[in-house]
């Protein structure tokens, strides 16, 4: 939703709990546990993600917004929730190409948890040879609420995610007006010209009109796994995601490719 006045936006929706975004985007986040015992999904949004170290800007601000639904425990989809975004904003092609940034990223951080993971078992397995710490069928219940637990939810434990990226774009009047920007700058320390003063009277103009104008917005879409993403447009919901299912022969190909299994239920093994 684009508003021309964010702040006013601001003031009459923050009262009823709502969020608004740097760009004057409203969002709102909502979950529900059901049937399970506790919660194993969790979300995230940032409405200014840009790089530390650099001054934010409209052309380098990106809003995100993530969900993660967990399954065999919360650690994946709460580990996604607090370092994707973090893990998208140091790829050396954000902002510029985002879609580059988001596939290495989501690549990149999978690795890292998976040996993570791998590590956490080995150490753990090391520990109970060496009669540190119980067996699994012999563990109390402090054994099960404490490592032992995070251990079982490395073995079980996945999450899908399905995220959002909002940029914007300088449109082509937008990169020559910074273009004439640039070419006035360099021309300061010389005697002026009648191109610069022609240069600076279109300055002044744009000044004048505002080159935010000239901006446009750019929705980038990223899931893995079955957690759908969905446009609403004119009242009439448009699918952005194609669903990652075990039923589908491409992506069966792909976890057989991988050493997987699919059995005749479509259920990965």
């Amino acid at each position: 939703t684009e508003t021309d006045n964010p702040i006013l936006l601001l003031s009459s929706f923050a009262k009823k709990g709502n969020k608004v975004a740097w760009c004057g985007i409203r969002f709102g986040v909502w979950s529900e546990q059901g049937q399970k015992a506790t919660q194993e999904d969790r979300t995230c949004t940032v409405s200014k993600l840009f790089r530390k170290g650099k001054t934010p800007t409209d052309l380098t601000n990106v809003f995100y917004s993530a969900l993660f639904d967990g399954h065999g425990g919360e650690i994946v989809s709460e580990y996604l929730a607090e370092n994707l975004h973090k893990c998208i904003v140091e790829r050396s092609s954000f902002p510029d190409n985002l879609p580059k940034a988001i596939r290495n990223a989501c690549i990149s951080l999978d690795r890292k948890f998976i040996h993570t993971a791998a590590t956490s078992i080995l150490e753990h397995n090391k520990k109970v040879n060496a009669g540190e710490v119980r067996q699994s069928l012999l563990r109390t219940k402090a054994d099960k609420r404490g490592t032992e637990s995070t251990i079982e939810q490395y073995r079980k434990a996945g999450s899908t995610a399905a995220f959002v990226l909002i940029s914007k774009q300088a449109s082509s009047h937008q990169v020559t007006l910074e273009r004439l920007k640039s070419l006035h700058k360099k021309s300061d320390d010389t005697a002026t010209t009648d191109a610069d003063a022609k240069a600076q009277d279109v300055l002044n103009s744009v000044a004048t009109t505002g080159i935010q104008d000239n901006l446009r917005r750019i929705l980038h879409v990223g899931w893995v796994g079955d957690s759908r993403v969905v446009l609403c447009r004119g009242g009439v919901a448009v699918q952005l995601s194609i669903d990652h299912k075990a039923r589908r022969e491409d992506e069966k190909q792909r976890i057989r490719d991988s050493g997987g299994t699919v059995d005749r239920n479509g259920r990965l093994n």
